[in-house]
């Protein structure tokens, strides 16, 4: 490799900026998580002042590259015997700028942050020489996006967070 090759990586390198602000963005995550919970407690609720369901929220660790590590809340909901748990995955991941899983004893259903409009994954490739010519993209607003629920890969799909689509995917994952 030349020495002309190298500065031109370099400068190439040193051009390039974070879009965002990650302080931001962590901000943006922990609200929509709030957002999430806040969604799924208004569609249960007929059933927690029943009593035939109970919840709290427990703090877990994740471990981002950019954000390093820190703790999240949790959702956990008891139905009898029956445990489930609203993990937070992180927001830094490839397709979506958001993912909690519902897990359960026999599935996992993923909740991913999709544009309001979007009903499927949509990830873009682009050639280097196409990146090159791409101006600095604007900061992702992760405020703009929703909560949505994802089939599972390669075909993905969301659904709504609808009353009728959140008692679906409990009852997946606690029946498989």
């Amino acid at each position: 490799m030349s020495s002309n090759e190298f500065d031109n990586f370099i400068k190439h390198q040193a051009t390039k900026t974070i879009s965002h602000n990650i302080f931001e963005r962590k901000e943006g995550w922990l609200n929509q998580i709030d957002n999430l919970y806040a969604r799924v407690l208004e569609i249960l609720d007929p059933y927690i002042k029943s009593g035939n369901i109970t919840t709290f929220t427990k703090k877990i660790s994740i471990h981002e590259e950019l954000l390093g590590s820190y703790e999240v809340d949790s959702l956990c909901i008891d139905i009898g015997s029956t445990d489930l748990q609203f993990r937070p995955i992180g927001t830094y991941l490839f397709g979506s700028p958001g993912r909690i899983d519902l897990t359960g004893k026999r599935d996992s259903i993923r909740f991913v942050l999709a544009q309001p409009n979007d009903v499927r994954a949509t990830i873009r490739i682009i050639s280097g020489e196409e990146a090159e010519r791409t101006t600095t993209k604007p900061p992702l607003h992760i405020s703009t996006f929703v909560w949505k629920i994802s089939t599972t890969p390669p075909n993905i799909k969301y659904v709504e967070i609808t009353d009728e689509a959140l008692t679906k995917a409990i009852m997946q994952a606690t029946n498989g």
